[in-house]
């Protein structure tokens, strides 16, 4: 049998955890009830259909990393996706370039700067 383990440690089957949930789901919104899925005692429809959202977030959110975006990582997206103009003549380079040195060759470079 899979069973769900609520907020307060009670486990309950999967078939009466969803039978719950449309019962919740079939009231009237304001609708108060005995117990909440955490177990913190009444709580109002709103506050029940809330927490299953969120239990169902966690449950898909469950196992993912999330990397924190530093400098390195951006500028190597950068590098990957932004293709770079030559600065005098107009030509794609194929690959990221800084402002400053944006050219073909050094014909380009030397045409541009004088």
């Amino acid at each position: 049998m899979l069973a769900i383990t609520l907020g307060d440690g009670k486990q309950v089957s999967i078939g009466a955890y969803v039978r719950a949930i449309k019962q919740v789901k079939a009231t009237a919104p304001g609708t108060w009830f005995q117990e909440s899925l955490q177990g913190r005692g009444m709580a109002r429809r709103e506050d029940i259909l809330d927490q299953f959202y969120e239990m169902i977030r966690d449950h898909c959110n469950r196992g993912l990393v999330i990397r924190q975006a530093n400098e390195r990582r951006i500028w190597n997206e950068m590098k990957r996706r932004i293709k770079s103009e030559c600065n005098w003549c107009g030509s794609n380079l194929g690959r990221y370039e800084p402002k400053h040195s944006r050219f073909c060759d050094a014909s380009c470079s030397q045409a541009y700067r004088y």
